[in-house]
């Protein structure tokens, strides 16, 4: 995006050809919560699998779903990490900061029902990585499929007043005809493209 907004600034695109060049999933991704860089390189990675819900959160893994429940609703952060999900595990997704399986890709049950109540998820882990993990302390980055050992911390969430050269685009995207002023920024992107 920085190159983007320096091309334009410089006369060598225009605007319109800048917002062209970002994506509405680029500008999100930048907007997100992620794990603070320092903390994230001296990580052990304990896992890896398909990002079904994006988030970042920390949490005791819990492969019961009665016991994630429990946990969770006592105001505890909770992963609830399962072989696969099913719907006698939905009370438990719905209260838990994060979900992992074993098994699933996109359009696995874990991977549906998280998208719908917007709780991180990674899915398709691999069969026997997670279930050994019970009681383990882990930070899911859920947007690139990680699951890291103990309680990283985080870059808050952002805006786009946070970032010069979002904030830029903003303003462009904001100037074009018809554009939503109330509207986020990958909301203006993706509404472009249409």
């Amino acid at each position: 995006m920085r190159l983007v907004v320096a091309l334009a600034q410089e006369g060598l695109i225009s605007e319109s050809e800048a917002l062209d060049r970002v994506s509405s999933q680029q500008a999100a991704a930048v907007l997100r919560p992620h794990v603070e860089p320092h903390a994230r390189a001296g990580a052990r990675v304990l896992a890896t699998g398909r990002p079904a819900c994006p988030g970042v959160v920390s949490g005791v893994i819990v492969c019961d779903t009665a016991a994630a429940e429990e946990r969770a609703e006592a105001g505890e952060d909770i992963v609830l990490t399962r072989r696969t999900t099913d719907p006698e595990d939905v009370p438990a997704m719905t209260v838990v900061a994060a979900i992992l399986t074993e098994l699933g890709g996109a359009t696995s049950h874990a991977a549906v029902i998280s998208r719908e109540l917007g709780v991180p998820c990674v899915v398709g882990c691999g069969a026997s990585t997670l279930m050994s993990l019970e009681g383990t302390v882990v930070t899911i980055d859920a947007a690139a499929g990680e699951i890291l050992q103990g309680e990283l911390s985080f870059v808050a969430a952002a805006s786009a007043q946070d970032n010069p050269d979002l904030a830029q685009l903003l303003v462009w995207a904001r100037a074009e005809p018809g554009a939503d002023p109330a509207v986020t920024l990958p909301k203006l992107l993706e509404t472009r493209r249409a």
